[in-house]
């Protein structure tokens, strides 16, 4: 996360067993909820439908 942050690259974070820190969830564009969420984002946005990641 730092890293791709780092150049710029925004992130989406599907968290596991623990949420992010509040310090990830700065980094990151957004948290996803599953990866169900990131792919319609990404279909959409692939389409031109969506302008922004999931919201926090």
């Amino acid at each position: 996360m730092r890293s791709a942050t780092a150049a710029g690259v925004p992130t989406i974070m599907v968290p596991d067993l623990q949420q992010p820190s509040a310090e990830l969830r700065r980094l990151c564009a957004s948290v996803a909820a599953d990866l169900d969420e990131v792919n319609q984002w990404l279909r959409e946005t692939a389409h031109g439908v969506a302008t922004a990641p999931p919201a926090h």
